[in-house]
């Protein structure tokens, strides 16, 4: 039973484990996809604005359908050592997936200033990658944070003409 799951479940996870960016793209282009036809274009535009983003996403999915099935093949030839699962990765992951979606939330509904969301985003991520918690690291990652958030909101506010929130 233990040698049928290691290498039929096992390799099939393996396999998938190998494609997440692959299944993340192809993601993607289907929600391009799905919003597509939705958008009217200016009289003048004959082929209307959807036609430059479907044609982009229907050529970097079977790009991408193509690099998947080639992984696959190659997998199958030269099946990969088994999946293991580091407790540590995955608790990184989740605090940084929880942060993320926390500074999206922030910065829609306008809690913090930009930058300020930024630099405690910055100083999380820093620590994460890090793989410590020192306060070097949370100054480093406060100070990065807090340039680039007001670079960015310089570039969009000022030169792009975007309006954040905050």
């Amino acid at each position: 039973m233990g040698d049928r799951v290691s290498t039929g479940f096992g390799r099939i996870l393996a396999i998938v484990a190998g494609l997440h960016v692959e299944i993340g793209i192809l993601i993607f282009c289907g929600i391009v996809f799905l919003g597509t036809g939705r958008t009217e274009g200016p009289v003048f535009d004959v082929i209307g604005p959807d036609v430059l983003p479907a044609a982009t996403a229907g050529i970097v999915a079977l790009l991408v359908l193509l690099q998947v099935a080639l992984q696959v093949v190659r997998t199958l030839r030269n099946p990969p050592p088994p999946v293991r699962i580091d407790p540590e990765v995955v608790r990184n992951g989740v605090i940084f997936t929880v942060a993320t979606i926390l500074f999206v939330t922030i910065v829609a509904q306008g809690w913090l200033p930009f930058a300020l969301a930024t630099s405690a985003f910055m100083t999380v991520t820093t620590m994460l990658l890090s793989n410590r918690i020192h306060w070097r690291d949370a100054v480093f990652g406060a100070s990065i944070g807090l340039a680039l958030g007001v670079v960015l909101q310089f570039v969009f506010t000022r030169i792009l003409f975007i309006d954040l929130p905050g």
